[in-house]
């Protein structure tokens, strides 16, 4: 459970093309990020992440399992998209 913040108004998400696969496992290292294999021999990493250091050590993580990134792209969440609204 998160407790709602100055840390959620700094929340990225992130997605990574890897080539290869990665273990389903491994989703438990990669902050709660989806992994998603693909029929080419790649694979997906998709999802939220609190703030930029569990970005950095994400892609630190990937380079030291030996990952090979083909792409990445990382966008801050508006403010907005991480308020609810007051009903």
């Amino acid at each position: 459970m998160s407790v709602r913040g100055a840390s959620d108004r700094n929340r990225w998400q992130i997605h990574v093309h890897c080539s290869g696969h990665l273990d389903k496992w491994a989703e438990d290292y990669l902050h709660g990020a989806c992994i998603t294999c693909r029929n080419d021999g790649t694979c997906c990493v998709k999802g939220d992440l609190p703030d930029m250091a569990a970005a950095y050590g994400l892609l630190v993580w990937l380079r030291d399992a030996g990952v090979n990134v083909l792409y990445l792209q990382m966008n801050k969440r508006a403010e907005e998209d991480n308020d609810e609204s007051d009903v």
